[in-house]
C-alpha cells in the first residue's frame, strides 16, 4: 500500500504468533522504513481520481483511515481488498475435500530413490508426497461423499498413509487438516489504484506447486512498476501492463498445467493411464521433448510467453 509516506498493513496476522517467514519478512519491511501493523482488517476501500482511503480495523477494534495512492492486495483467497473493490472471482470449486497430513517418518529411507517431491498417480487414491522441513507432507483426496470432519479422523489418515507405504506400526502424524481447492482468476487483475496478487488474484490445485510460484511472478511484474511511477521515472500509464501481463498466464499457464496435473492423477480409465504412461516416457527419452516439457512446469516458458524472461 503506497500513500504519502510508506505504509504495509500485514491483514490478519498476529506478530506475536506468526510464522519465521513473515516474521523476517516484517523486520524487513521496517528496514526499508516501511510501517508494520499486525491483525489488522480492511473493512472498506475508496477510490477517488488522485488516492485510495482505507477503512481499517486495528487490534482494539477501532476503525482507521490510511490514504494511499495505490493499494496492492495481496490478501490470499479470501481477499478483502478483492471483495471492496467489487471484482469477480471466476472459476470452480472442486467437489471433493484435500486432506493434509504431516509426519517425521523418513520415507527416503524406506524408499529409496524418491525426490523431495513426489507425485503418485492412482485410480483410487492419488497421492503427493513432499518433503518439508522437519517433516513430510502428505496431500491427497478425500471422498466426496464423506464429511470433512470424518475425511480427517485418524483412522482415515492412517489408513491413506499405510497405503503409501504399509508398515507394521501407526504413523506418528503431527498435523492434518482439511480443505477445498478452487481453480479461480479474478475477473480483472486492477480497477482503478487497486491491484491483485498472488492468491487474491488467482486460485489453483496443488498439484505442481504453481500457485506460489505464480505469484511471485505477478509481484515481479506489478512492484517495478510501481517503483517507476512512484520515482517518477514513468507515467501511470506503465500500470496498464500489469494485468494483461500476468492474468492470461493465470488462465492459460497455471490453471490449465494444474488442472492437467490433477486429470493425470486420478485418472481411472486404464487405457488411458497407460497411453498417459508411454507418453510421459516418450518425453523423457526425447532431449529436446524432455527440456521443453521442463520449461513449461518450471514455469519459464509462461515467463518468456509474458515478455518477463528473455
Amino acid at each position: 500500500m503506497r500513500r504519502r509516506g510508506r505504509f504495509v498493513v500485514l491483514e490478519g496476522l498476529d506478530g506475536a504468533g506468526t510464522t519465521t517467514q513473515s516474521r523476517l519478512l516484517g523486520e524487513r519491511l521496517r528496514d526499508w522504513g516501511a510501517g508494520v501493523q499486525w491483525n489488522t482488517e480492511l473493512t472498506a476501500l475508496q477510490q477517488e481520481s488522485d488516492h485510495v482511503t482505507a477503512t481499517l480495523k486495528q487490534p482494539d477494534g477501532t476503525a482507521r483511515k490510511v490514504t494511499a495512492a495505490y493499494v496492492a492486495g495481496c490478501d490470499g483467497g479470501r481477499s478483502a481488498v478483492r471483495k471492496a473493490a467489487g471484482i469477480a472471482f471466476e472459476g470452480i470449486t472442486f467437489p471433493e475435500h484435500f486432506l493434509v497430513a504431516g509426519t517425521r517418518y523418513d520415507f527416503k529411507r524406506h524408499m529409496p530413490g524418491i525426490c523431495s517431491v513426489n507425485y503418485t498417480a492412482d485410480p483410487v487414491e492419488w497421492y503427493l508426497l513432499l518433503e518439508i522441513p522437519d517433516m513430510w507432507r502428505v496431500i491427497t483426496a478425500a471422498d466426496p461423499a464423506v464429511e470433512p470432519s470424518e475425511a480427517v479422523q485418524e483412522s482415515r489418515l492412517q489408513a491413506s498413509l499405510q497405503n503409501l507405504l504399509p508398515r507394521p506400526e501407526p504413523y506418528e502424524i503431527l498435523v492434518k487438516g482439511v480443505y477445498r481447492v478452487h481453480q479461480r482468476v479474478a475477473a480483472a487483475y486492477r480497477r482503478g489504484r487497486v491491484f491483485l496478487a498472488g492468491d487474491a488474484a488467482h486460485l489453483n490445485n496443488p498439484l505442481g506447486g504453481m500457485g506460489l510460484n505464480g505469484g511471485l511472478h505477478d509481484v515481479l511484474s506489478l512492484v517495478p512498476r510501481l517503483v517507476d511511477v512512484w520515482n517518477g521515472r514513468k507515467p501511470d500509464s506503465e500500470l496498464d501492463g500489469y494485468e494483461p501481463q500476468r492474468r492470461p498466464e493465470a488462465i492459460h499457464a497455471i490453471n490449465a498445467i494444474t488442472a492437467r496435473n490433477k486429470k493425470l492423477m486420478e485418472e481411472r480409465d486404464p487405457a488411458v493411464r497407460e497411453r498417459n504412461l508411454r507418453q510421459m516416457a516418450e518425453i523423457a527419452s526425447d532431449p529436446r521433448r524432455a527440456y521443453d516439457y521442463m520449461l513449461e512446469a518450471s514455469m519459464i516458458t509462461s515467463l518468456r510467453r509474458c515478455g518477463m524472461l528473455r
